[in-house]
């Protein structure tokens, strides 16, 4: 039986091409970043630092990128645009890219892209690629520096470099390539390569004045605790000229810890500096999303594998989920877990303590100044004169439900109004098993009234423990202190001013209405 070889029609072909030039529609930031990380692995190649810059043209709509690496010779810029598909990168652990595709990624952003590059003694080359009937300029025609400064952001300043020049579609350039935006997105791309410092980001933004606006772009200063930044080194077998060979490799954690993050952090997922997750969780890994620090949402920062060849800007590493390396790799992560998650644990029940604490501190003071405003459950300071034992409600007191005894009491009978707020500040404990059900309680130090707060409640875990910042948890915690409260000052009434009720009935009634007089002047004060 022979056996024939699969092949593209003219037709075919020219239908992939298209297809591949729109692999990243709907995510311009993704086929940007294809020509910037070519711009990475043309300075890694240079064995040298460098900079790297992004130039915003907004009057042409156009985004260049340029690099100052060794440039492409003009026999391999002819060659590119026919030979699509075939890369020098492919089998190089040490480059990102390898599908040799990356550069059809400008019909995702407009109709047609410039390449300029000069090699050391060589002049400024170009070739140009269409969208429009998938051509190219064969013409590989020297352009002149006075060309570059008034078409292509400038001449190279150095003696070799490239130019990708990206003619992007009007709407899409002007919704999502602003200034502002642009340096966002390449600071979160590629984090690792600006914490490193050896290569430089520069956003220009050319708006016809006589300087551009410049601004060099610098690593994210995370809000909260640093809690790792170390590399991590693994063992796996990887594929050498055929062999396979147990082989040194890492992965560079920082982390950070915001224990009072209002939102919920992500932790990034880079190859080489170069963002390929935006978070870790995307990489749907069992081991890591079982993983309490992986799923953690005050946890922020990124994991950069440099030796898992991960696939830039598609979002999958498939190829590779077999592995070793990237066995190796989990298990590495999850490994991490067991050994700095109770740290981070404990750390974080510090904080909720200290914040539900705080929210106890805060809902104390405002109740003792509302407290002050409301006149007093029924005190009576009486004349020597007056009678000690028949006590009667004060004229300007409104009466507690419950409607208490009267008696008949001498004219001079006036309130008495305390001026210090007489509860001490509540305490938050877990209630033992008798008592467990119940959300607070009324506890004396010395003379004066205390609140304990139950935590082990499952109220006060649903209300307060779960957003301590809400309105609902301190409303909870207000309601926790204030029956109490109100108990402690019905009891010294009925035992210190001879206030009476009718039966236990009517003194749960003024009980409840006095709390409900504390909250309700608390939530007033509040509007």
């Amino acid at each position: 039986m022979a056996l024939g070889k699969i092949k593209f029609s003219p037709e075919g072909q020219e239908f992939l091409l298209r297809e591949v030039s729109q692999q990243y529609a709907g995510k311009p930031y993704d086929a940007l970043k294809e020509y910037i990380t070519n711009a990475l692995d043309a300075l890694d190649a240079a064995k040298m630092g460098g900079l790297i810059k992004v130039i915003l043209v907004p009057s042409e709509h156009r985004i260049i990128v340029r690099d100052a690496g060794k440039g492409i010779t003009p026999e391999r810029m002819r060659d590119l645009p026919v030979k699509v598909g075939e890369s020098i990168k492919r089998g190089k652990i040490d480059e990102r890219g390898e599908k040799g595709l990356g550069l059809m990624s400008f019909g995702s952003l407009g109709p047609q892209m410039h390449m300029i590059s000069r090699v050391e003694g060589g002049s400024n080359r170009y070739v140009r690629w269409e969208l429009e009937g998938l051509l190219f300029d064969e013409s590989n025609a020297p352009v002149p520096d006075q060309q570059m400064d008034r078409l292509f952001g400038g001449r190279f300043r150095t003696k070799s470099g490239t130019a990708v020049v990206l003619d992007v579609d009007k709407n899409l350039f002007n919704q999502k390539f602003k200034s502002a935006q642009v340096k966002q997105e390449l600071r979160e791309m590629y984090w690792p390569i600006l914490e490193e410092g050896k290569i430089d980001f520069v956003v220009e933004v050319l708006r016809g004045g006589p300087a551009p606006e410049s601004t060099h772009l610098e690593p994210f200063n995370i809000r909260g605790e640093e809690i790792l930044n170390k590399t991590i080194q693994f063992m796996a077998k990887v594929r050498e000229n055929g062999e396979r060979k147990e082989t040194p490799c890492s992965i560079q954690a920082h982390l950070w810890l915001d224990a009072n993050a209002e939102t919920p952090g992500k932790i990034a997922v880079y190859s080489r500096g170069v963002r390929v997750y935006k978070d870790i969780l995307d990489l749907n890994e069992p081991s890591i999303l079982e993983d309490p620090l992986w799923r953690c949402k005050q946890i922020r920062g990124f994991i950069d594998v440099p030796d898992l060849h991960l696939t830039i800007g598609r979002d999958t590493i498939n190829t590779m989920r077999d592995s070793t390396i990237y066995r190796r790799f989990t298990e590495t992560l999850h490994e991490l877990n067991s050994e700095i998650y109770p740290i981070i644990e404990g750390k974080l029940k510090k904080e909720e303590a200290t914040r539900e604490s705080r929210l106890v501190g805060e809902v104390y003071s405002v109740l003792g100044d509302a407290w002050k405003q409301l006149p007093p459950v029924y005190v009576i300071h009486r004349r020597e004169r007056g009678p000690r034992d028949t006590p009667r409600t004060p004229r300007d007191t409104p009466p507690v439900n419950g409607d208490p005894k009267r008696d008949g009491g001498g004219e001079g009978d006036v309130i008495e109004r305390k001026g210090a707020f007489p509860l001490t500040m509540p305490e938050l404990q877990n209630f033992d098993m008798i008592e467990e059900k119940m959300r607070s309680k009324l506890v004396l130090r010395g003379e004066r009234p205390g609140v304990a707060i139950n935590v082990g409640h499952p109220n006060y875990q649903d209300i307060v423990e779960s957003d301590p910042r809400s309105t609902r948890a301190a409303e909870y915690v207000l309601r926790c202190i204030t029956h109490p409260l109100a108990t402690w000052e019905i009891q010294e009434a009925v035992r210190e001013g001879g206030m009476r009720f009718a039966d236990l009935e009517a003194q749960i009634a003024a009980t409840v209405s006095r709390a409900e007089d504390m909250t309700y002047a608390v939530l007033s004060s509040l509007k």
